[in-house]
């Protein structure tokens, strides 16, 4: 059974100047020597926020293992939060054990890390402490705004949630689950969000109608509840983003996939025996989109892409043999990386310009490990069976040998 992944994209107000596009290569792309096992190197400079022209630079992270470590088979012990920069190792960090790839996360070329021993919850930058407080949470989102770090924490073990500022608590609920992954390469804050106004998050109340279990679900604004979506008015919600101070939605009803702003409905219809599958909302340029799996469950189904814009129907196909992995969009260019059965990498395609990847030797293991921004993407490809790793930079690859897997990539 193979996937349709759907784009539906609506148009709302541009929130920014894009910048340049860049088509060269970072000068130490290429340059895979030296390793950093401690913190990072003095003689890299910050990279200042306004600086517009500057060539980007290709970050990485990955979970590397001693060299006698069967991480496959779930030997875990010793392993290592590494973070690369345009192919080079420049920081490594202890990770623990198992490794929770939701506990780091790059932010400006920075390496983020948070833990907790189930009383107290440690945030570090770079292997620095940054702050901590008495809590027992696993992040959901984690978002930086004016030099303040707001954290969305689901507790562990219970379906209450914190929002806080600095490790301030702001707001919780003792019943809730959080709407939203804690992390990937479209949201940077994971299930936070913000605007020129304020931060965002959304989660749902379960309430039981007999047999049926149904969602109630809380739009906040900091620590405001701004809108409540009561339960059985849906089907099922993938999503909620506030953009702009308008709430947006995206859910199924029935064959049909919606999308909501505030109280209007744009309808996209799956055509019979079909169903959305982890659908959410991307922004892309200022506009949001809809991206996310339509599965035909009778038959084989060809991969397309489709997009919608205010209530025209144009689209674009994209045509695959394989299941896609992920495609991505920065609202001029696209990208498709498509899998076989198995989940092993057989294309990557850029602009449908196709990038030198040997097929079935690689798989994506997290959609962190993809991004498209500006014109550049970014990838990497974890090795199905080895430990020689592909990075991708556009049509540049770059191969690197340790012993584990990638975790995330960003363009910064």
């Amino acid at each position: 059974m193979k996937k349709l992944i759907l784009f539906v994209l609506l148009s709302v107000a541009a929130i920014s100047c894009q910048k340049a596009l860049f088509s060269s290569v970072p000068r130490s792309f290429s340059d895979n020597s030296g390793r950093n096992p401690g913190n990072r190197p003095s003689d890299e400079p910050e990279q200042e926020d306004d600086d517009e022209q500057r060539v980007p630079d290709i970050y990485a992270t990955a979970i590397c293992f001693p060299v006698e470590a069967d991480w496959r088979e779930g030997d875990s012990a010793g392993g290592e939060v590494v973070l690369f920069k345009n192919g080079r190792e420049v920081l490594r960090l202890p990770a623990s054990n198992p490794p929770d790839p939701d506990r780091h996360r790059i932010i400006k070329g920075r390496l983020w890390t948070d833990s907790c021993d189930g009383h107290e919850v440690v945030v570090q930058c770079d292997g620095q402490e940054h702050l901590r407080y008495k809590g027992d949470e696993v992040f959901r989102g984690f978002l930086m705004v004016n030099d303040i770090l707001f954290t969305l924490g689901q507790r562990q073990g219970s379906d209450g949630l914190c929002f806080r500022a600095n490790g301030e608590l702001l707001f919780e609920a003792p019943t809730g689950t959080v709407l939203g992954a804690p992390g990937d390469s479209e949201w940077e804050g994971g299930a936070l969000s913000s605007d020129n106004s304020g931060v965002y998050f959304s989660y749902g109340i379960p309430y039981r109608k007999g047999d049926k279990l149904t969602w109630e679900y809380r739009v906040m604004k900091g620590a405001d509840l701004i809108r409540t979506i009561p339960a059985g008015e849906s089907n099922t919600v993938f999503d909620i983003k506030v953009h702009d101070g308008t709430v947006y939605r995206t859910e199924q009803n029935g064959n049909s996939l919606r999308l909501i702003k505030d109280d209007t409905h744009i309808t996209v219809e799956m055509g019979r025996e079909r169903n959305a599958h982890l659908c959410k909302l991307v922004p892309i340029n200022g506009e949001l989109l809809i991206k996310g799996y339509s599965i035909q469950s009778s038959r084989t189904s060809t991969s397309y892409t489709f997009w919608f814009r205010d209530q025209s129907k144009t689209h674009y196909a994209v045509n695959s043999r394989y299941p896609l992995a992920d495609i991505l969009s920065d609202g001029i260019h696209t990208a498709n990386i498509a899998e076989n059965e198995i989940g092993r990498i057989n294309s990557v395609y850029l602009d449908d310009v196709p990038i030198s990847v040997p097929a079935n030797r690689y798989t994506l293991t997290s959609s962190r490990c993809a991004q498209l921004r500006d014109g550049i993407l970014a990838v990497a490809l974890t090795s199905a069976e080895g430990d020689n790793h592909l990075l991708i930079h556009n049509s540049d690859t770059l191969s690197l040998n340790f012993n584990g897997y990638f975790t995330s990539v960003q363009i910064y």
